[in-house]
């Protein structure tokens, strides 16, 4: 799918390994906006649509899981929804998206599963770009230590191995993306003033300041 040029809004995504703390700093952040008066749509991939439901229900499973090639397929698929329904209408209207997870994390995961670089980002290349994505880098020891002070059952991403091929993914594929990395073994707080510094200068753009 092509970008389009006439978004009024900004686009952002918070993109970051297992236990990165992404989900906290997405709330904190979007939170932070709508207090400015800032108009947010908050989202996430994989989706709530039905194929974002059945990547979230058998995709991630240990037990019972598609192909990494039918995963990345069906990441396309709720993607294609995900901007037709959601986010282009939002960046039209001149809000701020915040989502987590998009583009570079399928890229990561998908590598990370064994899927060759050039497929993937030919599979990827023509989707619209956020106009910045945050990076919040954890190490794979501190990713594994976080997953299990969570519990619950686990992902198939959810082990060392898989941390640290997710981790030089994300490394292989953000330079694809106006980035910026933020140390996520920093304290939530910390974490935090780090990412609305980064955001401020597109927030005065928006403004026309």
């Amino acid at each position: 799918m092509s970008s389009t040029d006439d978004r009024k809004g900004l686009f952002l995504v918070i993109e970051g390994g297992d236990g990165s703390g992404k989900d906290t700093q997405l709330r904190l952040l979007s939170s932070y906006l709508r207090e400015m008066g800032y108009d947010v749509l908050e989202t996430s991939e994989p989706t709530d649509g039905p194929i974002g439901r059945k990547i979230r229900q058998k995709g991630l499973s240990e037990k019972e899981r598609y192909s990494p090639l039918e995963m990345q397929l069906m990441f396309s698929v709720d993607r294609n929804h995900h901007l037709k329904s959601e986010v282009y209408p939002a960046l039209k209207d001149g809000k701020i998206v915040i989502s987590g997870r998009y583009t570079v994390s399928t890229l990561a995961y998908s590598y990370a599963l064994g899927l060759d670089v050039e497929l993937l980002e030919s599979a990827n290349s023509g989707y619209m770009k956020p106009d910045l994505t945050i990076y919040i880098d954890v190490d794979p020891d501190t990713a594994i230590k976080r997953i299990e002070n969570r519990g619950g059952a686990r992902e198939i991403y959810e082990t060392y191995d898989m941390q640290r091929k997710v981790r030089e993914g994300y490394r292989i594929f953000l330079s694809r993306f106006n980035h910026i990395v933020i140390d996520g073994s920093m304290e939530p707080g910390s974490v935090y003033k780090k990412i609305v510094e980064a955001v401020y200068p597109y927030l005065q753009n928006l403004n026309g300041a």
